[in-house]
C-alpha cells in the first residue's frame, strides 16, 4: 500500500530529473529550460495543434469548393445581393491565380504545420498576411450565411494557430531540418 503523504522528490543527474516518492507520476519528466515539462503534455499540446491546423485546412476545403453551396438562402432577394461580391475591384477574385494558388500554398503550409516543420508556420503566417494585405483589393466582400460561418470558425483557428505556433511553448517544438543534426564544433 501506498503512503500518499510523502511528497514528491526530483533527483537530478545531469540534465535529466527524475521524479520518486509516492505523490509522484508514473511519467517520466525532464528538466528544459528550467522548468519541468510533462512529456505527455506536451504530446497533448501538439497533437490538439496538429488537429487545428487538419481543422483550419477543412473549413477552408469546405469554403473552397461550397459543399452546402448557398442552400440556406432561399429568397431571390438575398441571392441577388451576393452578384455584389468584388464589385468595384482592382483584382478579379474569380482568377486562378487568387483562388488554386492561395489554397495550394496552405495545402502545402498544413503538412508543414503538422510535421512542425519551421517552414510550414512561416509560410501560414504568410498566407494569413497576404489575406489581410489583399483584402481591400478584392472590392466589395458579400457573404452568405454558410460563407460567413466558415469564416468566422476559420478566422479564430488562424489566430490559434499563429499564437501557439509562435508564442507558446509548442514554439519549441518546431524544427529546421539540419540545424540539430550536426555535433560538430
Amino acid at each position: 500500500m501506498r503512503d500518499w503523504s510523502k511528497p514528491c522528490i526530483y533527483r537530478q543527474s545531469g540534465d535529466n530529473v527524475t521524479p520518486s516518492g509516492s505523490m509522484c507520476s508514473v511519467r517520466t519528466r525532464w528538466r528544459r529550460a528550467g522548468e519541468l515539462v510533462s512529456l505527455g503534455r506536451l504530446m497533448t499540446r501538439i497533437r490538439t495543434f496538429q488537429v487545428a491546423a487538419l481543422a483550419y485546412f477543412s473549413l477552408a476545403l469546405a469554403n473552397r469548393f461550397r459543399l452546402f453551396g448557398d442552400w440556406l438562402l432561399t429568397d431571390a432577394r438575398g441571392t441577388r445581393i451576393l452578384d455584389y461580391d468584388g464589385y468595384a475591384s482592382l483584382l478579379n477574385g474569380q482568377s486562378p491565380v487568387f483562388t488554386t494558388v492561395p489554397f495550394l500554398v496552405l495545402a502545402f503550409a498544413t503538412v508543414g504545420l503538422v510535421f512542425l516543420r519551421n517552414w510550414g508556420r512561416y509560410l501560414f503566417l504568410g498566407l494569413m498576411v497576404w489575406d489581410v494585405i489583399s483584402s481591400p483589393l478584392f472590392g466589395v466582400a458579400v457573404y452568405s450565411p454558410f460563407d460567413q460561418l466558415l469564416g468566422v470558425g476559420s478566422a479564430t483557428l488562424a489566430g490559434a494557430i499563429l499564437a501557439l505556433a509562435f508564442w507558446s511553448p509548442l514554439a519549441q517544438s518546431f524544427q529546421t531540418r539540419g540545424s540539430n543534426d550536426s555535433s560538430a564544433p
